[in-house]
C-alpha cells in the first residue's frame, strides 16, 4: 500500500526494540525491589532486565524473543486466572477497575513474536555479527 515506506523497516525494527526491551529492563529491575522474592520472581529480575538489553543492542535478539516470549505468555496466564487462584476468565479480566489487564502483556508478547520472527534488522550487533560475505 505505502511501498516507499518499505525502506524503512531497519527503523521500525529498531523502535520497537528500543521500546520493548526498555519495558522489559523497567519491569525487570521493579522486581529488584521484592523484599522475599520467590524462585520465579528471582528468575525474572534478571531474565527482564537482561532480555531487553538484548533487545536494545540487537543482541541474539531472536533467542531473547523467544525468552521474553514464553515470560509474557506466562504473565498473561497468571493473569486470566486471578494469578493462579482462580479458573480461566479470559473475558473479566481483560481490563478490571483500578488494575492493569494482560491487554498490556498481549501487546508486548506481539511485539516479541515479530522480532522473533523478523529479527533485528540492520541496525543490530546481531547484523554486523552475522553479516554473510559472498
Amino acid at each position: 500500500m505505502m511501498p516507499s515506506l518499505n525502506r524503512y523497516s531497519d527503523v521500525g525494527l529498531l523502535i520497537l526494540r528500543v521500546v520493548v526491551g526498555a519495558i522489559f529492563i523497567y519491569h525487570g529491575l521493579l522486581k529488584w525491589q521484592i523484599a522475599e522474592p520467590n524462585a520465579i520472581m528471582t528468575i525474572l529480575k534478571f531474565a527482564e532486565p537482561l532480555g531487553g538489553l538484548a533487545l536494545i543492542l540487537g543482541a541474539l535478539t531472536q533467542l531473547a524473543s523467544l525468552g521474553l516470549s514464553i515470560i509474557m505468555i506466562g504473565a498473561i496466564y497468571m493473569k486470566m486466572t486471578g494469578f493462579g487462584q482462580g479458573p480461566f476468565n479470559p473475558s473479566g479480566t481483560f481490563a478490571p477497575q483500578g488494575a492493569t489487564g494482560w491487554e498490556f502483556d498481549l501487546m508486548i508478547l506481539a511485539g516479541c513474536i515479530v522480532l522473533l520472527i523478523m529479527g533485528a534488522g540492520r541496525l543490530s550487533i546481531d547484523s554486523m555479527i552475522w553479516k554473510k560475505t559472498v
